[in-house]
């Protein structure tokens, strides 16, 4: 596997993130305890948060999350994808196990995870976050 597969799919996510405006942040998701604001917290700290984690082989822990949804959450997310692109795409990384309080061995499951979310924000339950007019 290969970073260019995590590439594609931080393409296709920032696609989504791009028909995401911020007087939708209060709105409702199909997730009935998720409002848009959390699901763009989550998916723009993502990158950071795996490329730190694929850097040192350790996630990261403590600390409130940003509410990268309260500014530029695509830039957010275009910093946070380049620096993982570069953290995966380093000699051996795709096959080291990779530490967290939940999990290990994350690294080969990664581009996966974050293509499914990418298309499960595309689905047609999903399309009532995105600006009326702009279909995913």
């Amino acid at each position: 596997m290969s970073a260019e597969v995590l590439q594609q799919a931080f393409a296709s996510t920032a696609t989504v993130l791009a028909r995401v405006s911020p007087d939708q942040m209060d709105e409702p998701t199909p997730c009935a305890s998720w409002k848009v604001r959390d699901l763009v917290n989550h998916t723009v700290g993502g990158p950071a948060f795996f490329a730190m984690t694929a850097e040192t082989g350790v996630a990261p822990t403590g600390g409130e999350a940003p509410d990268f949804a309260g500014g530029n959450f695509r830039t957010f997310f275009d910093q946070g994808t380049k620096r993982a692109v570069v953290a995966f795409s380093a000699d051996g990384v795709m096959d080291k196990s990779m530490k967290g309080a939940r999990w290990a061995g994350l690294a080969p499951a990664f581009p996966c995870v974050q293509r499914l979310a990418s298309r499960a924000l595309r689905t047609r339950s999903a399309r009532s976050i995105l600006r009326p007019g702009h279909e995913a």
